[in-house]
């Protein structure tokens, strides 16, 4: 992770895999016409988490240098990154399931979105097919 080529590696894989959640959201939100999420600053939280990670990443990636950061600033930002992250996934299960049922949801209703899209690996083989069927 010393090379800044690893870094851009990185930060593209992390660009996809937030991307891949934000479009979750974004897609079904606006598929869907009866029962939309509103005013939830999707946008944002989105950027907010990019930036907060790759800063952590840039920070995190020069050994010879590794105090760049004050462990609070590394605090907060984890804190911020952690609360983005939540919050995307939170608005892309939503979105999902009141696209799919059409009605308001409460959080019980899309808690196992909620674990499938959190557990990347799992959820992209569970959910990708039902997504595909949403867009065709």
């Amino acid at each position: 992770m010393g090379d800044k080529f690893d870094i851009l590696f990185i930060v593209i894989y992390v660009f996809c895999f937030i991307g891949w959640i934000y479009s979750i959201g974004k897609v079904a939100n606006k598929l869907n016409r009866k029962s939309k999420v509103e005013n939830y600053k999707e946008n944002l939280w989105f950027a907010l988490y990019f930036v907060t990670l790759v800063i952590l990443m840039d920070s995190g990636a020069d050994f010879q240098n590794s105090e760049r950061l004050n462990g609070w600033v590394r605090f907060v930002l984890v804190v911020i990154a952690m609360v983005s992250m939540i919050k995307l996934i939170v608005f892309s299960s939503k979105s999902l399931v009141q696209y799919e049922t059409q009605k308001n949801v409460s959080f019980s209703e899309y808690f196992y979105e909620f674990i499938m899209i959190l557990f990347f690996p799992i959820g992209v083989f569970v959910l990708q097919p039902r997504l595909n069927k949403i867009l065709k």
